[in-house]
């Protein structure tokens, strides 16, 4: 495979951008089995079209989804992500009535998400590197990431910042 015949052209410029999302459904509620796994990749796929953009890989779990996407530079991530929330949520909802019983409140996904820039690594690559990124992500970057579970979750009374990145020492 040729990478130069990968990059993708715009009227003033030439790029090829990925980004890493993660979703997490509201309170960590098990949502998803495998076909609405499935289901969510035809439907953010759709959406990514819409965008621009392409859904290059997708997978999940019960209560999260890792999607990596290549988006054109003009397109703002934030309207990406409404987007992909709302329309999931919304059709998700339709094709699977059972599902809306395992929603909080009428809503799938919590309000925060996780976006990171990845060069085109797959989601296996990157679910690898995850160690890695604590020990060299800047400490102010993991404090943003973590800001939303840090003011509102304690686990055991302990800190989720200190669990989450040092887990051995606590």
């Amino acid at each position: 495979m040729d990478i130069y015949k990968e990059i993708r052209h715009g009227r003033h410029c030439t790029f090829k951008v990925h980004i890493h999302l993660v979703f997490v459904a509201k309170y960590r509620k098990n949502v998803f089995d495998n076909d609405a796994l499935e289901r969510l990749r035809v439907l953010f796929s759709s959406v990514c079209n819409d965008f621009e953009a392409t859904l290059v890989e997708m997978n999940g779990e019960d209560d999260h989804v890792h999607l990596l996407v290549e988006y054109p530079p003009k397109l703002a991530i934030s309207a990406l992500v409404n987007s992909l929330k709302g329309v999931s949520s919304r059709l998700l909802r339709k094709q699977r009535p059972d599902i809306e019983k395992r929603y909080w409140k009428n809503m799938l996904w919590s309000p925060s998400y996780f976006a990171a820039s990845c060069g085109g690594a797959s989601l296996a690559i990157i679910k690898k590197g995850t160690d890695l990124f604590t020990l060299i992500c800047p400490f102010s970057l993991i404090m943003v990431i973590l800001s939303y579970r840090e003011k509102h979750h304690k686990a055991n009374g302990k800190s989720i910042f200190k669990t989450v990145l040092f887990p051995s020492q606590f």
